[in-house]
């Protein structure tokens, strides 16, 4: 299959502050911009200066035939004759430093708070009005965090780190009450740091992907293990550390089909029925199983893809459109339709930079959208029509050339982290 190339657009990531300095001083001012085209259309970078002009309502004046429209203080709209289609430029409407390297974000699902994880087990809380951060302290960790997540209810945190363990925090206090995983091979748990996390509906279960490349479904109350989803099937040496560590989990609805037998709960499994568990391998092996009946022999589909001499480092799912979309250490993104996994549905690729995170939703329209970070610290959002037509809307700017470890959109909220330490957040 083709791979299609992605469209760039870069800008002065101080090109906010330049508009309103210019709009307060009455003075015009400039910033730069490049273009970088698809590479199929054969046209060369632009590297253009855009001139601010100010007055009642400040205009744009860009060079080297690019046109810029202002949207508000932190956003523009660029059009030029190496673009297909308009792309929206956004700077973030609030910024916080984290104090280190940023390894994880979330945003709750209330959206009034997001929480953050990084390095040397830190932890932080932030409002998503202004990003000022609360009072909360969160001791306990002692390694770097790999995951931070809110449960669905908002109130409660579900943080891993690198000391193989994985907590339970009260958010607004940082109290503590549960802790499961201490590298006991005995009770089945992981013994390489934890990964990815999943709720499993309200969160009673949940299920972790880890280095040692297993999946584990919980019951959180007990900090029990109720099963190792991959043990007992044929993917054994793909799911048990023997080949990778886990690059990507994803947990939604699915459906069981008709006439199927009901697989025996577990007497502390909650929500597990009709949901699918899919799991991608660092070797590019992909599957998904039945979580009620995960650990069968069976699972319900396999992809196995190790081209290019890369790993797998990232995975998002849109279940309600029967679709999975992972992201590989040499920049390629690809989708796949769950029924039919032999050919992907479309290859994406901006350049040779490693995707850390990958997001779907659907837009105002219901188109399918895809959100990316990747390790030279661009961010953007691609949408794709019902024909697998692409295109590029949003790029998130300001960012340095870091890697941006930590990705969440929610609604129309995006913020995103990652090694120089600042907390970005952007409303489109």
């Amino acid at each position: 299959m083709t791979v299609l190339s992605l469209p760039r657009v870069a800008v002065q990531p101080d090109f906010d502050a330049i508009l309103l300095e210019s709009r307060i001083s009455a003075l015009p001012s400039t910033f730069w911009l490049s273009l970088y085209p698809r590479t199929q259309l054969a046209s060369p970078p632009v590297h253009a200066s855009v001139s601010v002009l100010p007055g009642a309502t400040a205009r744009l004046a860009a060079s080297d035939g690019i046109e810029c429209t202002l949207l508000g203080p932190n956003k523009l709209r660029v059009s030029s004759p190496s673009l297909e289609d308009p792309i929206v430029v956004t700077g973030p409407t609030a910024t916080a430093s984290f104090g280190g390297n940023i390894t994880a974000i979330h945003i709750a699902p209330s959206r009034s708070h997001a929480v953050v994880g990084g390095d040397d087990s830190r932890i932080g809380v932030y409002s998503t009005s202004n990003l000022t951060r609360t009072s909360a302290v969160f001791n306990g960790h002692r390694g770097d965090i790999t995951t931070a997540k809110f449960f669905p209810s908002s109130q409660v945190l579900l943080t891993t780190a690198t000391d193989l363990t994985a907590k339970i925090w009260d958010a607004a206090t940082g109290e503590n009450p549960v802790t499961l995983g201490r590298a006991d091979p005995k009770a089945g748990h992981h013994t390489r740091p934890i990964t990815h996390t999943q709720f499993v509906e309200r969160g009673r279960n949940i299920v972790t992907g880890a280095r040692d490349g297993r999946v584990l479904l919980w019951e959180v109350s007990q900090a029990v293990v109720l099963r190792d989803l991959f043990a007992g099937s044929k993917l054994h040496d793909a799911f048990s550390g023997r080949m990778g560590g886990i690059a990507g989990l994803c947990v939604g609805d699915f459906g069981s089909p008709a006439g199927s037998p009901s697989p025996q709960l577990e007497p502390m499994e909650f929500g597990t029925s009709g949901k699918l568990c899919l799991a991608a391998n660092e070797d590019g092996t992909i599957a998904a199983v039945d979580l009620q009946a995960g650990g069968s022999e069976t699972p319900l589909f396999v992809v196995k893809d190790t081209g290019n001499n890369t790993k797998l480092t990232a995975m998002a799912c849109d279940f309600q459109r029967g679709v999975f979309v992972v992201g590989d250490s040499g920049g390629l993104i690809r989708s796949f339709d769950f029924r039919n996994t032999a050919t992907p549905l479309l290859s994406l690729k901006r350049n040779n930079a490693a995707i850390l995170n990958l997001e779907t939703f659907s837009n105002s329209s219901g188109r399918m959208c895809l959100l990316f970070a990747n390790e030279e610290g661009s961010c953007a959002n691609v949408e794709i029509d019902s024909n697998a037509k692409v295109f590029l809307r949003t790029e998130y700017v300001g960012t340095d050339i870091e890697p941006l470890n930590g990705l969440c959109a929610y609604e129309k909220t995006t913020m995103v982290g990652g090694r120089e330490g600042i907390i970005r957040l952007y409303e489109d």
